[in-house]
């Protein structure tokens, strides 16, 4: 009676990250259409895989017009998680190996589409530290999207372990 929030010791973790998670497999289903969603482990991480031309311009690094709502969306969850939980966004593009040579003339398609998905979620709203964007060898023409929620745990100076007092330097040191 004294703590009026549920134990989930013995229940499993809280449920509303499992239906964050659900939304979010609902929303990628919804605005991309055909997608692989797995819930990799509940109420923490969800993956999606789709094809790269869903979400991208075919043969170009700007995202469709009717993704709009989807990276919105998404930008919105990083930008704004519940009380307690970070949440974080990774996309990865999939792309043939690239090798150095390739980066110094011009960068790869690839890597142009995840800086774009990056940049477009942090001008939405994405709080820093909360998105990270990529490519994926061995894996072209698709795109894998993790969701993942953590607790967030920022200690206070109670919970902080004590420092060792430092020694006390010689009243001459560093004098000479």
């Amino acid at each position: 009676t004294r703590n009026p929030l549920q134990n989930t010791s013995q229940t499993g973790d809280a449920p509303g990250d499992d239906l964050v998670l659900e939304k979010i497999g609902d929303l990628v289903r919804t605005e991309i259409g055909v997608a692989e969603v797995e819930v990799m482990r509940a109420g923490r991480l969800l993956q999606a895989r789709f094809a790269s031309d869903r979400l991208f311009i075919s043969g170009s690094a700007d995202v469709r017009a009717e993704r709009g709502p989807l990276i919105a969306k998404l930008a919105g969850l990083v930008g704004s998680p519940a009380n307690g939980r970070r949440h974080k966004a990774e996309l990865l593009v999939g792309s043939d190996w690239i090798t150095p040579d390739q980066i110094r003339g011009s960068l790869p398609l690839p890597i142009e589409r995840a800086a774009r998905v990056a940049e477009l979620l942090v001008d939405r709203g994405a709080l820093p530290g909360t998105v990270m964007a990529g490519i994926r060898p061995d894996d072209a023409g698709m795109v894998t999207l993790f969701y993942r929620i953590d607790p967030e745990f920022r200690p206070t100076e109670a919970s902080a372990p004590a420092r060792p007092d430092a020694p006390a330097a010689p009243a001459d040191a560093g004098v000479r």
